[in-house]
């Protein structure tokens, strides 16, 4: 990812699940290349960071307004997962406009207690979605497989990041039948998700109010 950033992109690390280690937005790349460097070498009794929900939380507060582009991508699979917790890291993310991306710690697997779309969604890829975001896979290719697991991987790295640069949110308060939403050709032929988020389940709608009889009677046709 740092191969393909843009010079305009502010980028930052907090490792989480391990040793405490963050830089913070804003950076050097080149201090940001030497602590990446670095993470095969940490040593292993050295004071813990948070773990994975509890550091996406502090995350979000390292950005200031709302800008287009903000997101936090996500390596690896979580430690741990609390539903309550994740329940404020979601509300967090869409409060702050923050999009969460996730290389090889979100997936979906088919049948089981699948809905409609027939595959079941993770946790964490389904914390993605709502914010916006999206993920990648990982391949496990076996043991022999070193040298193209690692290009599988950087090759997977590099879509996400681009994902994250391309991916926007339309939000709407309120639809009705006539809304319509357009893409350009250019955007629609990108290889990239397009999809419409809504709330599941949907909420119930309230009965029909019966018209007031005066009502009626203004429209009521005379013989």
């Amino acid at each position: 990812m740092l191969s393909v950033a843009r010079p305009e992109d502010s980028l930052g690390l907090l490792v989480t699940g391990g040793p405490h280690i963050e830089v913070r937005l804003g950076s050097p790349r080149t201090d940001l290349s030497e602590v990446v460097a670095s993470l095969s070498r940490l040593a292993p009794d050295g004071a813990n960071g948070p773990d994975f929900l509890d550091g996406v939380l502090e995350a979000t507060r390292w950005f200031g307004s709302p800008q287009p582009g903000d997101a936090i991508l996500e390596f690896g699979m979580p430690d741990t997962w609390d539903r309550a917790k994740a329940k404020r890291v979601r509300a967090e993310l869409t409060r702050r406009e923050i999009r969460l991306f996730s290389l090889g710690g979100a997936y979906t697997e088919a049948g089981g207690d699948a809905g409609a779309s027939g595959e079941w969604q993770s946790p964490l890829a389904r914390l993605c979605d709502e914010s916006g975001g999206g993920w990648e896979n990982l391949a496990y290719l076996g043991v022999d497989a070193g040298d193209t697991m690692r290009w599988e991987w950087q090759n997977a790295a590099k879509a996400l990041y681009d994902l994250a640069k391309f991916a926007y949110i339309v939000r709407l308060a309120k639809t009705g039948p006539r809304v319509k939403l357009q893409l350009t050709p250019a955007t629609f032929d990108r290889p990239q998700w397009i999809h419409l988020a809504y709330p599941s389940p949907l909420p119930v709608c309230p009965p029909p109010a019966a018209p007031p009889e005066k009502s009626r009677k203004q429209v009521a046709r005379t013989p």
